[in-house]
């Protein structure tokens, strides 16, 4: 999820919103944010992701793995 959570730290970095103004508009609690804003690498849930990446206007696509043959 290390992709994801640089992702997220970049549109947070260009969105230039104060993090309680999103904690507020995603109920995704401010300590979380501040850590995926510094780089840290919290421990998040898909249901915080899905949460931010609607805010921040990004779209999730699952990667394709290939098939085992």
């Amino acid at each position: 999820m290390g992709a994801v959570l640089d992702e997220l730290r970049n549109a947070l970095g260009a969105h230039h919103v104060p993090l309680r103004e999103i904690e507020r508009a995603t109920g995704v609690n401010i300590a979380t944010l501040s850590r995926i804003a510094n780089g840290t690498r919290p421990s998040v849930s898909l249901a915080t992701v899905e949460a931010l990446a609607e805010y921040l206007g990004l779209e999730l696509k699952p990667k394709r793995r290939p098939r085992k043959t």
